[in-house]
């Protein structure tokens, strides 16, 4: 259904342990819970029972989170209010409400219902950053749609979020109820029929679906009563978990009625592929975001421990870049590697791509999260996976968690509160970076020649996190340190002196040009905010400057990888180099020529680190 936003009314299940698990950060919620009293209500007992139950949880629910204040309103003909927010909410209060319901009103009006709670939302607090939530549990009849729309739209002016909980006829229907259709008579398939002008003037009956002219905005249709109480434990956890600049940027669409934007944020989730995730950081399950990052953790922690030997013993590798959240969905992603029963090997601090995959092999872990976007925009962010071979993953692994994903949707922890000191968690910063240096050491063919020269040369890492890391490689090759772009060494998530981070764009290089021309050198390199990716450009005799291409640095890389393995006695048989098949054809030449094996592979480092492998086993 077109009108029904996912990020409200999702895939529901019975699971309560959001209440021991969730702490939201100290702000005041206003809760109103209004129930239908009406006669309708009481053809089935079920539904008296299940509107008892609902008050006992919402009541549970704020009495355990220690934060915000319940009302309660019973509405039919009249409305009243059996409950002020201002009021305790205890045993006794509860059974004095639950007195009070009679189920034997005539009809349900639900316009005076929303005049009333307006009213009383409005009464109890002026506080600006109230939050306020009301629930609404009836058979969803309302009559007067234009009224209601006008006070659905006051009601998001004052940042009034109202879902309304439609009990289907079927479902309060009477047991062994004969004259009930689960399928004709359900509110789904009900017609609403009105009069509207015609073409000549004269007025015309238009019939339309009832669900279609719905005037509330948030709904969940229930065919089953018995899945009430989970619909509103799972309404009310979202609710409560949401991260306030994702719930602000929700509510400020609803406010301006922006339909459009909503379905694009809340509609269609964020797909997994072999990429991992990468999207912009709002609201909604086509985005990243707190809630998307802990479901992705969730059905690749399921995944691994499915199919990988061994896998909660060998644990996961998780690292982080300096992106805006970053570190908050790293740590979320061990969270839900914790809860599955996982040992994490975490870098708690900022650090490049590569020490993830690096450490997957190094650790034989059973796979890595790597939190970065990379060299995109900086509203981005993104989640790369690693599978147990330190590749990024190919089909069909990635089919797989994706569908691991769908199966653990439903968020079971956001509390990442000392995380670094659970016992499961270790630190391998020291010994993995150590580690790392001391592999990228066995590159140097010769370090007295390094230490020689009188190269000079300029660096930036585009605001990145690459600085500390390329000062430690370069000193460890024996070459003098690089001449850094001050205005581009520290890492800076809103990269303000470019439009956008990737050292390949024309203009991202600028800077380090005019450095590096006002001291008179001649060569500029860089990586890219996360420091898996390499640029360089050298200066004319005519002063302007040749930006390599990345065809060109692979061709210098492939020349020198030739010129390590003869110096090793590395049979030129026995030497494999591959590119991807959108890359030129000089290392093919390259290989025709000197006699190494060469090979092509779809697009992507995934591709050419899976292929490489499987050469590596052959021999």
């Amino acid at each position: 259904m077109k009108r029904i936003i996912p990020y409200i009314a999702s895939d529901y299940r019975k699971d309560k342990i959001w209440l021991r698990r969730t702490k939201p950060a100290r702000r005041e919620y206003h809760v109103m819970v209004a129930v239908d009293n009406s006669k309708s209500m009481a053809q089935s007992p079920q539904a008296v029972e299940l509107a008892y139950e609902t008050l006992a949880l919402i009541t549970t629910a704020l009495n355990q989170l220690e934060v915000g204040q319940l009302a309660v309103v019973a509405f039919g003909e009249h409305v009243r209010l059996l409950h002020p927010f201002d009021a305790s909410f205890d045993a006794d209060a509860g059974a004095r409400v639950l007195s009070r319901f009679s189920f034997a009103e005539d009809k349900t009006d639900v316009v005076q219902l929303m005049d009333a709670s307006l009213r009383l939302f409005e009464a109890a607090s002026s506080q600006a950053d109230l939050w306020r939530l009301q629930l609404v549990i009836s058979d969803g009849m309302c009559q007067d749609h234009a009224q209601l729309l006008r006070q659905v739209r006051a009601a998001m002016e004052q940042r009034i979020m109202i879902v309304f909980i439609v009990l289907d006829r079927s479902a309060i229907a009477a047991p062994g109820a004969t004259d009930i259709d689960p399928e004709t008579d359900s509110i789904m398939n009900t017609k609403r029929v009105s009069f509207v002008p015609g073409a000549d003037g004269k007025l015309e009956i238009k019939t339309e679906r009832y669900i279609d002219t719905f005037p509330f905005k948030y709904y969940v249709v229930l065919r089953d009563i018995h899945g009430l109480p989970s619909v509103l434990a799972e309404t009310l956890r979202q609710y409560f978990s949401l991260d306030p600049k994702t719930r602000a940027q929700i509510e400020g669409l609803v406010a301006s009625g922006n339909e459009e934007q909503l379905e694009l944020l809340l509609r269609t989730p964020i797909e997994f592929g072999t990429a991992g995730l990468r999207a912009r950081m709002e609201a909604g399950y086509s985005r990243l975001n707190q809630l998307t990052v802990i479901s992705a953790s969730q059905g690749l922690s399921a995944y691994a421990e499915r199919t990988v030997p061994h896998a909660l013993e060998r644990g996961v590798v998780i690292g982080h870049d300096h992106r805006h959240n970053s570190h908050v969905f790293a740590r979320l992603t061990a969270r839900a590697f914790l809860d599955r029963g996982f040992r994490v090997h975490f870098f708690p601090q900022i650090g490049p791509t590569p020490q993830v995959p690096f450490a997957v092999k190094q650790l034989k872990a059973a796979c890595g999260v790597m939190i970065t976007a990379s060299h995109n925009p900086k509203n981005d962010n993104g989640y790369k996976v690693y599978w147990e071979n330190g590749a990024q993953i190919k089909p069909p692994l990635d089919e797989g968690i994706a569908a691991c994903i769908e199966e653990h949707r439903e968020p079971r922890s956001w509390d990442v509160e000392g995380i670094e000191h659970d016992e499961r968690v270790e630190d391998v910063t020291v010994p993995m970076m150590d580690a790392y240096f001391a592999e990228a050491q066995k590159l140097v063919q010769d370090v007295e020649l390094n230490q020689s020269t009188l190269l000079q040369y300029v660096y930036t890492p585009m605001h990145g996190v690459g600085a500390p890391f390329a000062a430690r490689m370069l000193s460890s090759f024996g070459l003098p340190p690089f001449v850094a772009v001050p205005e581009q060494e520290q890492p800076d998530p809103d990269f303000p002196t470019v439009s956008f981070p990737n050292p390949e764009e024309k203009g991202a290089l600028d800077m380090a040009k005019s450095l590096a021309d006002a001291q008179n050198i001649g060569l500029v390199i860089a990586n890219d905010p996360d420091a898996d990716r390499f640029a360089a450009a050298e200066k004319q005799r005519d002063g302007s400057w040749l930006m390599f291409t990345g065809d060109q640095l692979g061709a210098i890389f492939a020349a020198y990888v030739l010129e390590m393995a003869r110096s090793a006695r590395v049979p030129d048989a026995k030497l494999a180099m591959v590119n991807s098949t959108v890359s030129s054809r000089m290392l093919e030449t390259m290989a025709r020529v000197e006699g190494f094996y060469y090979a092509d592979t779809l697009t992507g480092f995934k591709w050419m680190a899976n292929e490489l492998e499987a050469l590596q086993n052959q021999g």
